[in-house]
């Protein structure tokens, strides 16, 4: 007997040793672990809605433009040349309010990590050593213990909670010199209401919640996505339209000098008389001033440019001119009927997805905040067998104790349940508003976008004909002045009528661009690609009589989640 009790000690220490260590892990690898598990959720979770995001990852990458540009490696000996897609991939990796929109992404799937654990087997494991003697020295010991012990812990759907473990003690009286002891003991215990809590919808709300809460953090995020392409895009294009407008003032500049140089020679053969000569220096000297504030705003604008791509401000950049999105006043795109527009914006816009979801949100947890109101009754059955000494993990089932329990407890007095009811109602109907102001805010910014767009439009045509209309003005006043038969300064107001009309006519072909980005944003139709910007034109019809409208998502009762709800409460 001494010889096996000797031999279980060992092997129940050694396995309890080694079971110690093999769960032991570092910090890293605990993150390196829910790395793992929160990249595969978005995984996911992101099918289907993300787009262009080859990998997320919240790691600021190693690389960097930025620190290329510090490091000296860029940018130094000739200026940095980046299109629109080159904008979008370093404002990804440097802008802080894309660093914190990863990171809420993030945590809204480590949250619903946690909720899956509670709802997973917990194991538990423990061991404990203890050595204890008497007498004011301490200088010898009496006895001695060690404990061992495993189990588990599961919540089940309906309700129910299971608990089961086993453990081994071992014990030994030092001072007599007798052997090792060895108990072993199993428990199990399962609890299972009967009234309040009982269900998988009473239950697993918690889970639930957590899994619509990491879909509407998919939403968001790529809805951020989005947003901030076209705020890219906008200030893209206004840095162009600034160069452009510079462009224009410094080729007039140049005319004017022309038109100068050549007065001046007409004025010393009598030809012209020093007024007009005069006119076209003082021309000169306006056209000027226009190129220095010309360079001014073109200089601020793209300041502030690298400073929200996050670039060194004393970088030298150079932006290639985008064509790729400009849009025609006749696109057929931003030509929808107002009613089959919002149809579509109401249909697939995240946001407005998230907040219809929110309202089935609302109306389930007044459902399970309305359970807390109801009795409770909880059927408890529980047992204990505990092996003969030095008869390790050898239990008789026939003589084990158990418990059946039964706990009824009245629903009296129940203010704090009442008043969270009843603030789960008024919740539920904010809610409700929040649907209405939803949809109304759509409605009315599509409107404000198709008289932006049709505004543009309409002016961007007038400038047009105004650019060459002034053009020709100044191909006639030229000639007329060199016939003879007109005076410097027609010429002069020709020439400013013209850099003002090509001017305009760069502002408005931005403004017709931007307000299109913004348009397609309002009804979700633009994709963030590695190659850019895309515009997803199927299933958009322009202005038809039999146009069939979208499929209302209010019609259906979020049928992305009914398939995992169903898959979690079984």
């Amino acid at each position: 007997m001494l010889y096996r009790s000797s031999t279980l000690v060992r092997s129940v220490a050694s396995l309890a040793l080694l079971g110690g260590l093999a769960a032991c892990r570092s910090a890293d690898e605990w993150a390196l672990d829910a790395d793992r598990q929160v990249y595969e959720l978005l995984a996911e979770r992101r099918a289907g809605i993300a787009t262009g995001e080859i990998e997320f990852t919240i790691q600021p990458p190693e690389d960097t433009l930025r620190q290329a540009v510090l490091a000296g490696a860029v940018g130094v000996e000739a200026p940095l040349e980046i299109d629109l897609v080159d904008c979008l991939v370093i404002g990804a990796e440097n802008s802080r309010i894309y660093r914190n929109e990863r990171e809420d992404l993030y945590l809204a799937a480590l949250d619903l990590t946690l909720e899956r654990w509670r709802y997973s087997y917990q194991e538990f494991g423990s061991l404990s050593g203890v050595l204890a003697g008497s007498g004011v020295e301490g200088e010898s010991a009496e006895s001695a213990s060690f404990g061992f012990g495993l189990g588990f812990v599961k919540l089940f759907g309906i309700g129910a909670q299971v608990v089961a473990d086993v453990g081994i003690d071992l014990a030994r009286v030092l001072v007599t010199g007798d052997p090792w002891e060895a108990i072993s003991s199993a428990s199990f215990s399962i609890t299972q209401p009967l009234l309040r809590g009982f269900g998988p919808k009473i239950t697993l709300e918690p889970l639930t919640q957590a899994e619509r809460n990491l879909v509407y953090a998919v939403r968001e995020y790529e809805r951020f996505r989005r947003a901030y392409a076209v705020d890219v895009a906008n200030r893209y294009f206004r840095i162009l339209s600034a160069r452009d407008t510079l462009g224009n003032e410094q080729r007039n500049l140049e005319r004017l000098e022309e038109l100068r140089e050549n007065s001046a020679s007409l004025a010393e053969a009598g030809r012209r008389s020093e007024i007009e000569v005069d006119q076209a220096r003082q021309d000169v000297l306006r056209a000027n001033d226009r190129v220095i504030q010309a360079q001014q705003s073109f200089a601020a604008a793209l300041d502030d440019f690298k400073l929200f791509l996050g670039v060194p401000i004393s970088t030298e950049i150079d932006l290639a001119t985008e064509s790729g999105l400009l849009f025609a006043p006749d696109d057929p795109i931003l030509n929808l009927s107002e009613e089959f527009a919002v149809a579509v914006a109401l249909s697939e816009r995240l946001d407005f997805q998230t907040t219809l979801d929110r309202l089935v949100d609302a109306e389930r947890r007044s459902r399970v905040i309305a359970d807390a109101l109801r009795a409770g009754l909880d059927l408890s059955v529980d047992a204990l067998a505990v092996s003969d000494p030095d008869e390790l993990l050898d239990f008789d089932s026939d003589a084990a104790p158990w418990n059946l329990r039964l706990d009824l407890d009245l629903p009296i007095n129940l203010i704090p349940e009442r008043n969270a009811y009843r603030r789960a109602l008024v919740t539920r109907q904010a809610s409700e508003r929040a649907v209405e102001e939803a949809s109304d805010q759509i409605r009315l910014r599509l409107r404000d976008l198709r008289r932006e767009l049709d505004s543009a439009a309409a002016s961007l045509a007038i400038q047009e004909g105004a650019v060459q209309l002034a053009e020709r003005r100044v191909e006639g006043a030229d000639l007329s002045l060199q016939a003879g038969r007109s005076s410097t300064r027609d010429l002069l107001e020709a020439r400013e009528d013209l850099v003002e009309a090509q001017n305009q006519r760069v502002r408005l072909a931005v403004d017709l661009t931007l307000a299109g980005l913004e348009y397609l944003l309002a009804i979700e139709r633009l994709r963030i690609l590695p190659a850019g910007i895309e515009v997803e034109r199927e299933g958009l019809i322009a202005v038809r009589p039999d146009a069939a409208l979208p499929t209302d998502p209010s019609e259906s009762e979020n049928a992305e989640f009914e398939d995992a709800e169903a898959e979690e409460q079984a």
